[in-house]
């Protein structure tokens, strides 16, 4: 009888095999997912009437240059003197509208999400005029785009070197519309 018994369990799947780690699925950044929409509430008085970006709601980055890169946009952005256009879905910075992926580990986070994301919207080789009139605001524009890299800085703690390239190009660009 301990033979038989033996014998069936040999046949039956270890309890192990159902819990196999299944493979990471990632969506290439250039198509945008759908899913819930991160919506932020604004005063009405912006920091765009005052000259002055508000930086006290905002979350620590543990990195002083990241923390100091993404204050330098904010503000920026809030030194806007005339209004943006209107953000459209077909604009390439509604991008930063949706959600951050919250499934990616920590190393992956610059090299498969975020940096290809802002290539992609800066543009290789693309001069500053250009991005410059590339810009938008309005709920998918670019006060949601700051908000987009404060976040995603935050959750996944991308070290300041990598972003200074790039977040400098677009402040360049938004001083342009200034």
């Amino acid at each position: 009888m301990a033979d038989a018994q033996h014998a069936h369990q040999q046949l039956q799947p270890g309890i192990q095999s159902f819990f196999t780690r299944q493979p990471k699925v990632l969506v290439p950044p250039t198509i945008p997912t759908p899913g819930h929409v991160i919506v932020y509430a604004m005063e009405s008085t912006s920091s765009r009437d005052s000259g002055i970006a508000d930086t006290l709601n905002t979350p620590a980055i543990s990195d002083k240059l990241a923390n100091d890169l993404l204050t330098k946009l904010e503000k920026s952005i809030g030194n806007l003197l005339k209004p943006l256009p209107a953000v459209t879905e077909a604009d390439e910075i509604a991008i930063f509208a949706h959600n951050i992926p919250t499934d990616m580990d920590r190393d992956d986070a610059w090299e498969v999400w975020l940096d290809p994301l802002l290539s992609h919207f800066l543009g290789f080789g693309r001069s500053i005029a250009i991005i410059s009139t590339s810009l938008r605001d309005g709920d998918k524009g670019l006060t949601v785009m700051a908000r987009y890299l404060r976040d995603f800085v935050t959750q996944y703690r991308i070290d300041g070197t990598l972003l200074e390239g790039k977040v400098l190009r677009l402040i360049e660009a938004i001083e342009l519309q200034s």
